[in-house]
């Protein structure tokens, strides 16, 4: 696959607020719009993970923006004996000169079918991680972390009081709804972040996908928008490649080209 050097900036820009104001206490920081006509990037490491690298993308699109300054990011918060956890965005809006605690979150979550909350049915397409898990994190771990003992020297570098920051989260999300359930209840959440489904393998080989085309991006892909040129496979070849992600219990990300020309995401699940 040819990237774009823009394309993962655009991918992040493109992804909604899985949220748009305040959900339980946790008031959303909707980035605002960003002109890339202007923006030349930084190289990216490539080693880093999907996360890491959103961190990259963040600052440097906060930056170009103008409208913030930037008095620090990733900052571990330690103790004598341990790391207690990490800050990742002290910001200042210029406009208004409110300064922001910002944490950014970056996901992707698959719906299970059910009739509980949609908050406690969100959960990474490995089953590695949850929605529910991930707010309560932030709002018993991170957050609190601002008002540490141990963060007060950072505070005072950059002249700021802990009471007059406003915390709040750049969570963006794409979520996926199930193949049989694609209209869901989102709920209290953005409708938007929903942006195709998931299925399981046996669905996937059972559905008429003969005409379609496919393409297994990797994970570090996964936020760029879908285009057209890219090698795209057979249904035969995608099922045998699917094989091995299975037995490795890693459920992947599919683009599939539909025969009108359309590209949709999937996951097809493990488990």
């Amino acid at each position: 696959m040819k990237e774009n050097e823009l394309s993962l900036y655009q991918g992040f820009l493109a992804t909604p607020s899985l949220w748009t104001t305040i959900l339980h206490e946790v008031p959303q920081f909707n980035f605002p719009t960003c002109n890339l006509k202007t923006f030349t990037p930084k190289p990216i490491p490539n080693n880093l993970r999907i996360g890491h690298r959103i961190e990259y993308v963040f600052e440097q699109l906060l930056a170009h923006h103008k409208a913030f300054h930037i008095y620090a990011s990733n900052i571990a918060i330690r103790n004598k004996e341990r790391t207690l956890g990490e800050l990742d965005f002290i910001v200042k809006e210029k406009g208004t000169e409110r300064v922001l605690h910002i944490e950014l979150t970056y996901k992707f979550y698959v719906i299970l079918p059910g009739d509980s909350s949609i908050w406690n049915r969100m959960i990474g397409p490995n089953k590695k991680d949850s929605f529910a898990s991930k707010l309560h994190k932030i709002k018993t771990g991170q957050f609190p972390l601002l008002a540490h003992e141990e963060t007060k020297p950072l505070l005072e570098q950059h002249k700021l009081n802990v009471e007059n920051i406003t915390q709040c989260v750049c969570f963006k999300a794409q979520v996926f709804a199930p193949y049989h359930h694609q209209k869901i209840n989102i709920e209290d959440l953005n409708p938007a972040s929903v942006c195709g489904f998931w299925m399981n393998t046996y669905d996937f080989i059972n559905t008429d996908f003969n005409n379609y085309l496919f393409y297994i991006p990797k994970k570090y892909e996964w936020p760029i928008i879908p285009f057209e040129e890219v090698t795209w496979q057979t249904f035969d070849f995608i099922t045998k490649a699917l094989n091995v992600y299975m037995k490795d219990q890693m459920s992947p990300m599919l683009w599939i080209r539909e025969p009108n020309g359309n590209i949709i995401k999937i996951f097809v699940v493990w488990w």
